[in-house]
């Protein structure tokens, strides 16, 4: 048990080195994370000319192959139609497992 109380002796007594020890860590990784996040600019310009972003604003919002000028309507009916078929399916499987 003595050793123990030596330990713990030695540790309170070099507690201040401890303490500076671990805000020069803190102090080092917010250091580097602040380098990395001030050079993201500059990295993410490098990358862009390796791996251009695409622009997808100028895509069209019809599809090139619909006939119909707007799908908004018809992809409304084809989702009723499949949630009409859905809901029968489920009633049809309840009445044959309660009978």
């Amino acid at each position: 048990m003595p050793n123990f109380v030596l330990v713990a002796e030695s540790v309170y007594d070099q507690g201040f080195a401890i303490a500076v020890a671990g805000l020069a860590i803190v102090f080092f990784a917010l250091f580097v994370l602040t380098l990395f996040i001030s050079a993201m600019p500059w990295l993410t310009s490098i990358l862009d000319r390796y791996f251009p972003a695409h622009d997808h604003s100028r895509s069209p919002s019809v599809h090139p192959e619909s006939q119909v000028p707007d799908d908004g309507p018809v992809l409304a009916a084809i989702g009723f139609v499949l949630h009409h078929e859905y809901e029968k399916n489920i009633r049809e499987s309840k009445n044959k497992t309660s009978s």
